[in-house]
């Protein structure tokens, strides 16, 4: 169950993350400082760069998926 939550709390991460990215593109020519800030938004929400995100997305669904073999394994 708890590997479960850990999936969805990093892809919550990511959709806001990739949302924060959309919003400082629209938001660039007329207002940069604000931009940035959203960049910034990403950059927390995403814990880095978004490439950072995909391959801490994948460390996750390794682990749940070994999780999940090691409790076959025991029933």
């Amino acid at each position: 169950m708890a590997s479960c939550n850990l999936v969805k709390a990093q892809v919550v991460r990511g959709v806001i993350g990739a949302v924060a990215l959309v919003i400082a593109y629209f938001l660039f020519q007329p207002y940069p400082i604000v931009a940035f800030v959203f960049i910034g938004l990403s950059a927390l929400a995403m814990k880095g760069c978004p490439v950072c995100w995909i391959v801490e997305t994948g460390a996750t669904l390794c682990k749940v998926s070994d999780d999940k073999k090691k409790a076959e394994k025991k029933s």
